[in-house]
């Protein structure tokens, strides 16, 4: 099935998720000063291969649902949106050695950006994936409103792996709760705009496979 078909008819498929084949891009890459692995120590310069996969979940929202505006959305069926990837070293007598898996964005791109690359279509599509991977990977799961995570986007140096400093800086600005919603007390829904959705759909043109959800 093509993901078009899929996001035209959400409601058809609820529960069910569109994953795609893994699309497949190789670029030249340097150890650097990044993590070493048994028996390939010795070598500096290689051969990356990154496969990513993209999954679309027609996802049913209860009642208790709402979005980053704290806007209720129960009842509707929206597209989720999750990444996964792995990334490979391959070496001239054909040994391909697996260096990271499932959440890698930032290790492919920190691996893409360890040496020069070209200007070419298919760079030009890995950099495009990666970005709308950091964006839009998990678009149900947002401990924040909008105006909580636009705060806390604005603050210099901040990590979002640390909860009680993103609490803790939100207070101090008086939107650690905004209209009854304490900041982490549930999951929040964004919406994924039809250009993102058309965007992915240009990227991932080949058939996809549906599944059930309980896999």
């Amino acid at each position: 099935m093509l993901l078009k078909e899929f996001l035209g008819d959400l409601p058809k498929f609820v529960e069910k998720r569109w994953v795609s084949s893994p699309k497949t891009f190789k670029f030249p890459a340097k150890w650097g000063n990044g993590p070493k692995f048994t028996g390939i120590n010795e070598v500096e310069d290689f051969l990356a291969m990154a496969e990513i996969t993209l999954c679309i979940k027609a996802d049913f929202q209860n009642s208790s649902n709402k979005d980053i505006n704290l806007e209720k959305v129960d009842g509707q069926v929206l597209p989720v949106v999750s990444f996964s990837g792995t990334l490979y070293a391959l070496f001239p007598k054909g040994e391909k050695v697996e260096l990271c898996g499932c959440q890698c964005d930032e290790d492919i791109l920190d691996f893409f950006n360890s040496c020069p690359q070209e200007t070419t279509k298919e760079n030009g599509e890995l950099l495009e994936i990666l970005q709308l991977w950091g964006r839009w990977h998990l678009n149900d799961l947002n401990a924040g409103t909008k105006v909580q995570t636009d705060a806390l986007s604005a603050w210099e140096g901040h990590s979002e792996a640390d909860y009680k400093a993103s609490c803790n800086y939100l207070e101090s600005i008086g939107l650690l709760e905004e209209r009854g919603y304490k900041y982490g007390h549930a999951w929040l829904f964004e919406r994924v705009p039809n250009e993102v959705l058309n965007q992915l759909t240009d990227i991932f043109k080949e058939e996809g496979e549906l599944k059930n959800e309980d896999i």
